[in-house]
């Protein structure tokens, strides 16, 4: 008996006293060492959670954060962890309907009040991005338009030596590379010039409109005059017996055949990374992996204008709380810290934004 007691009093002394304790002002008093578990994928995180470590232990000296880079399919492992007791206490992520509609995130409004944050500080449209059902589940990490990156070797190679009547853009002046605010109708048809053949082969490619992509197919589409109908909860759909709608995706399903833009099922010729493509869709975070690539062969112009509704595609992503974190206060203090001005300046200085 006398052992049974040591041990029941050895295990209640062991978990008396929390890791932290909040008092009802929302101030929070760290009581022991603890780590934060964040997740973000692999590659393109580490620099920008580093600069986050390091103003947030100045700020709570006894907490610890730990980067656990993510590589693969990084939607599907993140539901297996969360669902087996395992996920990180926060992460980064790119939509919250996979997460919250199972209620695995924390929601945040309440926390703007306790933490004297004001929610006027950030843009309406994109803390929209991160609500489900009228509930708000992530903080923005950066808001990104998409623009049509260029290969100038291409450029170079086909375009050089053009009178400016003869090339299918406007030209920056005194060059052969595309002017900002150039026509879809300038952007289909020099991705039809790019294109190279040997005998019935594509070699090389027009352009990545990145269709699959979430930021970017969808406007396009819209855009060119199609319509994608909203069904019941997130769900979408697009109605091909709609003649218009079909009629836009044989023309791009065309343009894909001509070699003009590539077919996201079909990567035969390789991508716009390694040289087989001479324009692409994309954003900010991937201008580092162009300047590896290309050293300063390689540049930039405005999305082109869409004929039928003027949009431009854009992205934004962010971060969220597990709602089982077992140190949730504490993650959402550092998700907090990450979205104020001295978080975002950090990450500024990282080049990640």
């Amino acid at each position: 008996m006398a052992i049974i007691a040591t041990f029941a009093f050895l295990f209640t002394g062991c978990t008396a006293e929390p890791r932290y304790s909040v008092d009802e002002d929302g101030n929070i008093v760290v009581n022991k060492p603890m780590v934060l578990r964040f997740a973000a994928p692999e590659g393109k995180f580490e620099t920008e959670i580093e600069s986050f470590k390091a103003g947030f232990k100045k700020l709570y000296p006894q907490v610890t954060i730990k980067f656990e880079p993510i590589a693969g399919d990084w939607t599907s492992q993140l539901i297996m962890q969360l669902g087996t007791g395992s996920a990180p206490d926060i992460f980064w992520t790119d939509e919250v309907f996979s997460y919250a509609s199972k209620g695995q995130l924390e929601p945040l409004d309440d926390y703007f009040a306790s933490l004297n944050v004001n929610k006027n500080d950030f843009y309406e449209s994109m803390l929209d991005i991160g609500k489900y059902e009228n509930k708000l589940y992530m903080m923005p990490r950066e808001y990104n338009k998409v623009v049509t990156f260029y290969n100038k070797r291409i450029f170079d190679a086909v375009f050089s030596g053009m009178s400016e009547d003869d090339l299918p853009f406007t030209p920056k002046t005194g060059t052969h590379y595309p002017a900002d605010g150039w026509t879809w109708s300038e952007f289909v048809a020099t991705a039809e010039k790019i294109v190279l053949k040997q005998g019935s082969d594509i070699v090389r490619r027009g352009a990545d409109i990145s269709l699959t992509w979430g930021s970017c197919g969808p406007t396009i589409f819209e855009g060119l005059g199609g319509t994608i109908k909203t069904g019941s909860g997130s769900s979408e759909a697009v109605n091909f017996n709609n003649s218009e709608n079909l009629r836009i995706m044989t023309d791009i399903y065309n343009l894909m055949g001509s070699g003009a833009f590539v077919n996201p099922t079909k990567p035969d010729t390789g991508e716009f990374i390694n040289g087989k493509v001479g324009m692409v869709f994309s954003s900010r975070p991937d201008c580092s992996s162009y300047q590896n690539a290309f050293n300063d062969d390689w540049d930039v112009v405005s999305f082109p204008l869409l004929p039928q509704k003027a949009a431009i595609c854009t992205g934004c992503s962010g971060y969220v709380v597990n709602a089982n974190s077992k140190v949730k206060e504490m993650a959402i203090r550092l998700l907090f810290y990450m979205v104020s001005e001295e978080g975002q300046s950090k990450f500024c200085e990282t080049g990640n934004c």
